[in-house]
């Protein structure tokens, strides 16, 4: 047992009310401070942050040891903790699958390859008209449009005439045509009168109107009026060609190829070109004929052997001269595709006429009179024969075995009896050329009688097909 303690000893109360105060309320700031940091724990973001510098304060550590909680990264301040309830979920909408058209894509066009489903679309036609003519000059036309005919170009390739259609010669089908005052080469067939040429204008008019590109082309060297084009017979629209130098050249710049189309008939030249439409503009000005000089009144008369006797057939006939200038523009969307201009010279020229062989005279003696005696009997007399008229005509002896027929001689007929004997022996007429002086040479002119055939083509004895035309020269005075 401890002895009893002096007053010195014993505890002052104010001291111990003073711990107990402290004590209490140490206990009750750590009850509070659990109880926060329990909250911050469980509770929102920065929670554990805000604990952290709670519990530094009551240790005496101060803030500038460490960023604020609204400083740190992913971390609210102070002022966003107050609780607020959660976003109340919405639910998502059921989603049915739908089948959603899907565009197909389009087709590019593989130009590489013709396909003629694509290749229908008009896009130019020329016409020319060169009326009657000889049966060369038919044939070489028609030969001409046939090798044209059906051609594909494709898209920027560059066409040539003269590869396609040349060489103009016997030995690639065409027929040669006598007295032609053209230059030309041996075995060529003369281009202009042999009807090349209305063919390479027709074509060059289609490829004008079309809008393609072109290349090369050439004028002739005068005008003829069955190169005009149109219902207008609009001049300036020719195109030449030779064979060697000169050639009627075009590109393809349509994008896709094109599709030549050719035919020759009832004495008409029609081209056809047709493609897929480029989508452009062609603007066309041609400018009236200027400086024009009449055609010469005289012709320039070549024999032609292979015509009969005196037979006379006007190869070209005259033409006056003038100038004229051509120019298209080809736009597409507001742009120029291309530019083209030609200033043209035509001269004038004069007709050739071909004339057939005219006989040589012979020489008659005078015989001598025979003196009559009255009484004797007269001497008989020596008939003459003239042309025999189409009614006494044999149609069967103008039938050779192959089915062709063989030309009569009209020559010295009259006109009536001559159109009947074409008509009986199968043969068909054409219009009828009335000449008189100053048409034809006078030693021919005065072979036969006013009225009576001076000439005709074919000649006597050529051997035709059935329905041929034959043409005809009659003196008129």
């Amino acid at each position: 047992m401890q002895p009893p303690r002096s007053p010195e000893e014993q505890p002052n109360p104010i001291f111990t009310t003073a711990v107990l105060g402290i004590s209490a309320l140490v206990i009750v700031i750590a009850s509070l401070f659990a109880v926060h940091l329990f909250q911050g724990i469980v509770g929102g973001q920065g929670s554990v942050s805000l604990g952290v510098e709670a519990v530094g304060q009551v240790l005496g550590v101060t803030a500038p040891h460490g960023p604020a909680a609204d400083r740190l990264p992913g971390l609210v301040s102070p002022a966003a903790m107050t609780p607020t309830s959660g976003p109340t979920a919405t639910p998502l909408p059921t989603l049915t699958p739908t089948d959603t058209p899907v565009p197909s894509p389009t087709q590019t066009p593989d130009v590489r390859f013709y396909d003629p489903a694509r290749i229908h679309t008009l896009l130019a036609q020329a016409q020319t008209s060169y009326g009657v003519a000889s049966p060369a000059f038919v044939a070489n036309v028609g030969h001409a449009a046939s090798k044209l005919n059906d051609q594909r170009i494709a898209p920027g390739a560059t066409f040539s005439f003269n590869s396609v259609v040349g060489p103009y010669s016997p030995l690639n089908g065409y027929q040669p045509i006598t007295g032609s005052t053209e230059s030309m080469i041996t075995d060529t067939i003369p281009v202009i009168d042999g009807g090349i040429t209305q063919v390479s204008t027709t074509l060059f008019q289609a490829v004008f109107w079309s809008g393609l590109k072109i290349v090369e082309r050439h004028t002739h060297p005068n005008w003829l009026d069955r190169f005009g084009a149109g219902p207008a017979n609009q001049p300036g629209l020719d195109a030449y060609v030779d064979g060697q130098t000169q050639d009627l050249r075009f590109q393809n710049n349509s994008n896709d190829w094109l599709r030549i189309e050719a035919d020759a008939q009832n004495g008409s030249v029609t081209v056809t070109i047709y493609g897929v439409d480029p989508g452009w503009n062609v603007s066309p000005n041609i400018s009236p004929p200027s400086n024009e000089q009449a055609a010469p009144t005289e012709p320039i008369f070549r024999e032609d052997p292979a015509l009969a006797p005196r037979a006379r057939f006007t190869l070209s006939p005259s033409t006056p001269g003038f100038d004229i200038v051509v120019q298209r523009t080809v736009t597409r969307d507001g742009h120029t595709v291309d530019q083209y201009e030609a200033r043209e010279t035509y001269q004038p020229k004069k007709a050739i006429v071909l004339i057939g062989p005219i006989p040589t005279a012979t020489p008659v003696l005078s015989p001598t009179p025979t003196p009559v005696v009255i009484g004797s009997p007269l001497p008989p007399t020596v008939p003459t024969f003239a042309p025999v008229p189409s009614n006494r005509i044999d149609p069967n002896a103008y039938v050779l075995a192959n089915g062709q027929i063989r030309v009569p001689s009209l020559i010295g007929m009259t006109e009536a009896d001559a159109q009947q004997a074409i008509v009986d022996v199968g043969l068909s007429t054409s219009y009828v050329n009335y000449q008189g002086p100053g048409d034809v040479p006078a030693s021919a002119l005065n072979a036969v009688a006013v009225g009576q055939v001076l000439s005709q083509t074919p000649a006597p004895g050529t051997a035709v097909p059935r329905g041929t035309k034959v043409f005809i020269a009659v003196r008129k005075q």
